[in-house]
């Protein structure tokens, strides 16, 4: 079974959150990156009034983070009244060795002397790996990664705008009807704004992106029934548990269809 991480460090306190899930909760692209962040920030922070700013870094994965749909999710934080002010900066490609590996090197070395059997393994893992400063591990669960690629078409751009040209963002309610973009972190590079449409649609909150319960692909969960046979006590309570929903889910779905 395919197991996420999406790692989120804070950098006033030095804390990291590790959001988990799993394949039947979603997959890996830009609505489940959003979701994440939004995720954070409704656990970290409070809505305000008050002046308050939000810096992110990101690396430059274009699948997942260097996206409209990330850019709208940030743009929505701050008409959310979480910030006043928003700014989006991505590392320069090879450059971008940061705190998050770093992090993601401790997991790793401690899964190397771990046997990981079920999601609540990896859990415990999180929560362990670090002994100075211990990570959190924040379960995301399918109703929790939401359809913000629904979010980001109410937002126009300009049609010669690209995504990927840019290495720095700022959105503030000063100008809530422009976005700052900058195409490098050069300090004497001037601010270029662009125009952008936000239609009445962008105040809701998007719904989740699956309403109804996924369906593992058929050899993997074949796989697994094998892999189950030499489990023991919890870990085989766990698949015996997850095979028989997953019986189930496929059963009415094949109702359905007939």
């Amino acid at each position: 079974m395919s197991n996420y991480n999406l790692g989120i460090s804070r950098a006033n306190d030095k804390k990291t959150t590790m959001h988990l899930w799993t394949e039947l909760d979603g997959g890996r692209g830009s609505n489940e990156i959003s979701s994440c962040l939004w995720k954070f920030v409704e656990t970290k922070y409070s809505r305000t009034q008050n002046p308050r700013r939000l810096v992110v870094w990101f690396d430059r994965c274009i699948g997942q983070n260097n996206k409209k749909i990330v850019l709208a999710t940030l743009i929505k934080l701050v008409r959310a009244s979480f910030f006043s002010s928003v700014e989006q900066k991505f590392f320069v490609t090879g450059h971008s060795f940061n705190v998050c590996d770093r992090n993601f090197g401790i997991l790793e070395a401690k899964m190397r002397k771990t046997t990981l059997l079920t999601p609540s393994d990896i859990v415990n893992l999180v929560e362990d790996a670090a002994q100075d400063n211990p990570f959190t591990a924040q379960r995301i669960s399918q109703n929790d990664i939401l359809h913000f690629k629904d979010l980001s078409g109410h937002i126009k751009f300009p049609n010669n705008f690209h995504v990927t040209h840019h290495l720095r963002y700022q959105y503030s309610m000063e100008l809530p009807e422009n976005l700052g973009t900058w195409t490098s972190h050069c300090p004497t590079e001037p601010m270029h704004l662009i125009v952008l449409g936000i239609g009445i649609q962008f105040s809701q909150l998007p719904q989740p992106q699956n309403t109804r319960p996924l369906i593992m692909d058929r050899n993997k969960l074949a796989d697994l029934r094998k892999l189950a046979e030499f489990l023991f006590a919890e870990p085989l309570a766990f698949y015996t548990a997850l095979f028989e929903e997953q019986r189930e889910l496929r059963e009415d779905q094949e109702n359905e269809s007939v």
